[in-house]
């Protein structure tokens, strides 16, 4: 649990980075397929028009295509809580899920909420030096600790633990 004197930290999702990440996975899906040996070119176009649809529903499902699903503020409360903020300004109560990451100059917030899964990843220099320091010790004081359930929410909104944060 952190401090009670921690400022809360608000944590703006950067389009770039996403549009960085898709762009990335179009581009290595929409050509593997081509690049596999004795393959017919029916069979390659057949594939990659298949991979590619996979991996779209699968981003536009985690809200990196933007539109009402996607991240828009992460606001972490100096009591541990996690709001998040989405397109419609709808403001919810999120659970960091403790496969989050923080890898090198990437950091990969991966939540659970009653809206579902949401994911915001930050790429490099996308945050600001000193918001990415503040984030980063605050995630390593957390730990590998299970996430903290807020005070008064039901079992059914309980998220399993299934791993460790960084």
């Amino acid at each position: 649990m952190l401090s009670p004197d921690s400022p809360s930290l608000a944590i703006e999702r950067s389009p770039r980075s996403h549009a960085t990440v898709v762009a990335a996975v179009i581009l290595v899906l929409g050509v593997t397929p081509w690049l596999l040996p004795r393959i017919s070119v029916p069979f390659a176009g057949l594939l990659m028009i298949v991979t590619l649809t996979c991996a779209a529903f699968a981003l536009w499902q985690l809200g990196w295509f933007g539109g009402v699903r996607a991240v828009h503020k992460a606001i972490w409360a100096a009591d541990g809580e996690w709001h998040l903020l989405d397109a419609k300004g709808s403001k919810y109560l999120a659970i960091l899920h403790p496969t989050s990451q923080v890898m090198g100059p990437i950091i990969w917030l991966r939540f659970s909420s009653v809206c579902g899964p949401r994911d915001l990843l930050f790429l490099g220099a996308s945050l600001a030096p000193e918001l990415r320091r503040q984030l980063v010790v605050r995630l390593r004081l957390q730990g590998s600790k299970a996430p903290q359930e807020p005070a008064g929410r039901s079992a059914a909104h309980r998220v399993p633990d299934t791993g460790g944060l960084l």
